[in-house]
């Protein structure tokens, strides 16, 4: 495993007391002689067991060579003695998350800054473990926080439209959403107001992303229409997610819709963060009521920056239902390929900016191919 920058300037920071040894592991490990330095090492701490800084320098070098085991002792090993000790807090954070446990790296990095607040490695150190969690899980993680510090309401205004080739009347929806933190997570109701071709529909929906620890959290969706003009009079949705070891995801949930049918959807999901990008595969499966089954696949991708509060992606879909059925607008389609762009940018005055522009080639019944394009904003504002 190539070494980060960041654990070549620890080695550098760590105390002259057995230098002879630290000086030579170090030179091993310049040489490729990981297991030699290891080796040479873990015979040094066993004469002086009091070395914090070999016990520091023998976790990098296992945490580097993928040995996990080996390393997460020997950092826990000086913890013990000093739980203070900066070097083997931000080594075992590193650890975690590259040996795919991001969750208990999450928990070293909060614990950190409680000790020191205004540390900025610390800060860093959380800001990395949030950009290793996915999109959905980072949701989930921020409900669980307890620092007063947070916001535990947010308030947001969404605008969407959607423009046709075939020049017939425009798709036009705003939404206001409330959202507030519970221990268990936040939970968002949203009313949303759509016009088309004349008509005017209102819907009610209340969403969660309940955490259910050890990796684990859920979706859960409830919608209610009472006029069922444009929307579904209902619409349910349910998926558990699980955090997998070497930053990967997997979820497997169901969406439900009364329109004047019944409309059945399977979906399931499969992440995997490399570095700061987040790379997510998802597919809808309608059961057929008659001869075939309907399949559909999304692709997203999405690179943060610093935390979970900024970021720009890219969304490719194919199949009848590429993204999610939420109206009538969405049935009636055949096949539709899609793509779209779409961006969540935070400020300093704790509004957020979120933003995408899409658009869609599609097959409907009864008519050719016809041209869609979409642009939606939000802003949120936490308080």
């Amino acid at each position: 495993m190539r070494m980060p920058l960041l654990s070549l300037t620890l080695l550098s920071s760590l105390a002259v007391y057995g230098a002879d040894a630290l000086t030579e592991a170090r030179e091993m490990v310049n040489q490729g002689r990981t297991k030699d330095a290891v080796s040479l090492l873990n015979q040094h701490v066993s004469e002086a067991p009091e070395d914090l800084d070999a016990r520091v320098l023998l976790g990098l070098i296992c945490s580097w060579d993928g040995r996990w085991e080996d390393g997460r002792r020997a950092f826990q090993a000086v913890l013990a003695s000093d739980a203070d000790y900066k070097d083997a807090v931000l080594g075992l954070i590193n650890l975690e998350l590259w040996s795919g446990h991001p969750a208990q790296a999450k928990a070293l990095a909060v614990k950190a800054i409680a000790a020191r607040p205004q540390d900025l490695e610390y800060k860093a150190a959380l800001a990395k473990v949030d950009a290793a969690l996915s999109p959905a899980r980072l949701a989930a993680e921020r409900v669980t926080q307890t620092s007063s510090d947070e916001p535990n309401w947010e308030t947001g205004v969404a605008e969407s439209t959607i423009f046709y080739s075939d020049k017939r009347s425009s798709w036009h929806e705003t939404a206001v959403n409330i959202s507030r933190r519970f221990t268990a997570g936040w939970v968002t109701a949203t009313v949303s107001h759509a016009n088309w071709f004349g008509e005017n529909s209102n819907l009610i929906d209340l969403q969660s992303y309940p955490s259910l620890g050890k990796g684990r959290y859920a979706f859960f969706d409830a919608a209610f229409s009472p006029d069922h003009t444009l929307y579904a009079h209902h619409r349910f949705g349910a998926e558990l997610f699980q955090s997998l070891p070497k930053g990967f995801e997997a979820s497997a949930g169901i969406r439900y819709m009364r329109f004047n049918d019944n409309v059945m959807l399977y979906t399931a999901s499969f992440g995997k963060w490399f570095g700061n990008y987040w790379i997510l595969a998802r597919t809808f499966i309608e059961p057929a009521s008659t001869f075939t089954t309907s399949n559909s696949y999304q692709l997203s991708m999405r690179k943060y920056y610093n935390d979970a509060d900024h970021f720009i992606g890219l969304r490719l879909g194919e199949g009848a239902s590429p993204f999610e059925v939420q109206s009538i607008n969405d049935l009636g389609i055949q096949h539709s390929a899609s793509a779209a762009v779409e961006s969540l940018w935070k400020f300093k005055n704790q509004m957020r900016l979120r933003a995408s522009v899409g658009v869609a080639r599609q097959t409907r019944l009864n008519i050719g191919p016809l041209w869609q394009y979409e642009a939606d904003c939000t802003l949120y504002f936490r308080y």
